[in-house]
């Protein structure tokens, strides 16, 4: 295995536009602080959107799933028809 790179090379490779994907390629903080933005990234997008099936029943959408949501919020939804079998 190959000894990991300065902070100063990775600096510098980053500046030039090269990509960095490997863990041998970045600085040991550099991964960490990586996996971290990438976590908080992925719970931020999964705590925004939640996708869920409804009912149209006498003009209005009756969700069909439990809402965790405080009385009259407003929400922002998509419709598609749901394909039955």
């Amino acid at each position: 295995m190959s000894q990991r790179v300065t902070e100063a090379e990775l600096l510098a490779r980053i500046e030039r536009g090269e990509r960095v994907e490997s863990p041998e390629e970045m600085t040991e903080a550099y991964r960490d602080n990586l996996v971290h933005l990438m976590t908080m990234q992925a719970d931020s997008a999964r705590d925004r959107f939640r996708k869920i099936r409804a009912r149209f029943r006498n003009g209005a959408l009756v969700p069909l799933d439990p809402l965790d949501l405080p009385e009259g919020s407003e929400v922002e939804i998509l419709v598609r028809p749901f394909p039955k079998n």
